[in-house]
């Protein structure tokens, strides 16, 4: 994850009241921003428009550090590599790992969509 302040601004969202983090919706404390998470990373070739979530930055990180784990072992996520994950990171991760090695855009799952918006 990226400490430059013209990323973090591009990854920042305007954070409902109330909001949850659709990925891990109890976190304790709530987090308070959230972050735009490209499903096709932009550093891998995805395109700026593409399927985007909605995430905290927490599941944020998570998600990039599993995609960085399968880029380290041929974009494979070997049994055991994703324990202690949230299901929904591991989702992330995977539809990511699609869209890297086929070059093609993945939809979103259904607890994605307007996440984002």
């Amino acid at each position: 994850m990226s400490t430059d302040p013209t990323v973090v601004r591009d990854l920042a969202l305007a954070t409902p009241a109330g909001w949850r983090c659709p990925v891990v919706r109890w976190h304790r404390p709530t987090p308070h921003v959230r972050e735009r998470h490209h499903v096709w990373p932009k550093g891998d070739g995805g395109p700026q428009q593409g399927p985007q979530a909605g995430i905290c930055g927490a599941c944020h990180n998570d998600t990039h550090a599993l995609l960085e784990l399968a880029r380290d072992h041929g974009w494979l996520l070997v049994a055991g590599m994703h324990a202690g994950y949230a299901e929904r990171v591991v989702e992330l991760a995977l539809l990511g790992i699609h869209a890297i090695t086929t070059q093609t855009l993945p939809a979103l799952p259904a607890w994605a969509e307007g996440t984002a918006a």
